[in-house]
């Protein structure tokens, strides 16, 4: 959903640091920081899914805050 956002945008987002550019990016457009906290999440997510490292309870709780994320960036498409 960031990249479909920036390349919406024209925004460059072939990398993890421009990925990072782009979330800082949309909560500046939106005045809205917790979009950069929630892609942190999202980021540990993914991560954990090549490294195995979470627990359920953190795994149950970021899909939880990864749904707010989505639901998040629907709303800037």
């Amino acid at each position: 959903m960031v990249k479909g956002l920036a390349e919406r945008r024209g925004w460059a987002h072939g990398r993890h640091r421009e990925s990072y550019q782009v979330v800082d990016r949309l909560a500046q457009e939106t005045g809205d920081p917790l979009i950069r906290t929630l892609f942190d999440v999202a980021n540990a997510l993914h991560s954990n899914f090549y490294e195995n490292w979470m627990s359920q309870a953190f795994v149950e709780n970021g899909l939880g805050r990864i749904r707010e994320f989505l639901e998040m960036l629907e709303k800037l498409l």
